[in-house]
């Protein structure tokens, strides 16, 4: 039996000969496998990325995708067409937030890095310097003054953010950690309420905490999941918080006295994206098993389950009218759904090095070499 060292490898096809398999990893690279050895014939940087956090503009003209290529796409909601593409990031972008006011644009990456962006300029204004290690959540304050992240030593860090005669700064104003009763395990989450005096987050280690922002202090913890949160998020009226968990459930909080409400149960495996809609009705919420699931919030039952995607779902965005809902997907893919019918009502992808080239009649190149092409976003197909 032979046994190959695929770290990372999200997708694998074989070539029609049969001799050569090729894998697609997260690192970006399509490589080419001899089967019978077992060794990498060849590995070919810059295959289709993938898009991990969404987030739409307060407008809601604009989705916002952080990518698996070390990018940032702004993609225009009524056409699909990409507006434009931030670089400067040295690893995946994981995590994407707006400020209310639609002009800043904070991007979190495996590089250990928060950049601030000029939506209007797509200039980088600032690099935020990280005392810890990789960042995982953003979230903004409603007034838009401080932007909190969480790393995976279990801190909480939270930043003024200031500007004068448009020279950006950014001041770490809190370290919440263990030491402040913090996370034991590294930060997934952060999420400020509506009002902005209540920020909320979630861990590995199984829980939820609700600070108070004013004085920084702890307000309570939530335990039920029986693993690590993926996500939080406020319901538009403050009074609940949703949280996706790793167990395959959501869970329905009251923010006053942090009773848990309802378990929602359906999904096959873990949990990455919950959103409320605008009118706070509808939960939605996806995973690990392709789907994307609406639940009744009053009453915690299922409404409708839509399907399309053909790898693990994310994150999930609603549009600030409640009229789309967008899931980004690590097939690559970005679905827009109308949330009212479950119908899909786009879908985009980051496009390859090589898309638009199309290898039907093309002579001279290998099965292998055509299916790498093809995995780098060539097509065969008929003109």
């Amino acid at each position: 039996m032979t046994t190959w060292n695929k770290n990372y490898d999200s997708e694998s096809s074989f070539t029609l000969d049969g001799h050569v398999l090729l894998s697609g990893s997260w690192d970006h690279t399509v490589r080419l496998w001899d089967m019978e050895s077992g060794q990498a014939i060849r590995a070919i940087q810059g295959y289709a990325p993938h898009s991990f956090g969404i987030a739409f503009t307060q407008d809601g003209a604009t989705l916002i995708s952080g990518n698996s290529d070390q990018t940032v796409t702004e993609w225009d909601v009524a056409t699909g067409q990409i507006r434009q593409t931030l670089h400067g990031h040295h690893g995946f972008v994981w995590r994407v937030a707006v400020s209310p006011d639609d002009a800043l644009l904070a991007s979190a990456g495996y590089d250990k890095s928060v950049r601030l962006w000029e939506r209007k300029s797509g200039r980088s204004m600032l690099q935020l310097p990280l005392p810890r290690g990789t960042v995982q959540p953003l979230a903004f304050s409603p007034d838009g003054i401080l932007l909190v992240s969480g790393d995976e030593d279990g801190a909480i860090l939270a930043w003024q953010i200031s500007s004068e005669s448009g020279k950006y700064d950014a001041q770490l104003v809190r370290c919440l950690d263990e030491r402040s009763n913090g996370h034991e395990n590294w930060i997934i989450s952060t999420c400020f309420s509506p009002d902005g005096r209540i920020l909320a987050s979630s861990s590995a280690d199984h829980t939820i905490k609700l600070w108070d922002v004013a004085s920084w202090t702890l307000l309570r913890t939530l335990s039920g999941h029986s693993s690590g949160i993926q996500e939080v998020v406020f319901s538009p009226d403050g009074q609940l918080l949703a949280s996706a968990g790793w167990d395959s459930t959501a869970r329905l909080w009251r923010v006053a006295d942090g009773e848990m409400i309802h378990i929602l149960q359906g999904h096959t495996d873990v949990l990455q994206g919950i959103a409320f809609s605008p009118d706070g009705r509808t939960l939605a919420t996806a995973g690990y098993d392709q789907t994307v699931r609406l639940w009744d919030v009053a009453s915690g039952r299922e409404r409708a389950i839509l399907r399309g995607h053909t790898m693990w779902i994310f994150y999930l965005a609603y549009s600030p009218d409640g009229s789309l809902l967008a899931s980004s997907s690590s097939d690559g893919a970005i679905k827009l759904w109308d949330p009212t019918t479950g119908a899909c009502l786009q879908s985009w992808h980051i496009p390859g090095p090589y898309a638009g080239m199309n290898l039907r009649g093309a002579t001279g190149i290998t099965p292998a070499q055509r299916a790498a092409l093809i995995a780098l976003g060539a097509r065969e197909a008929a003109d």
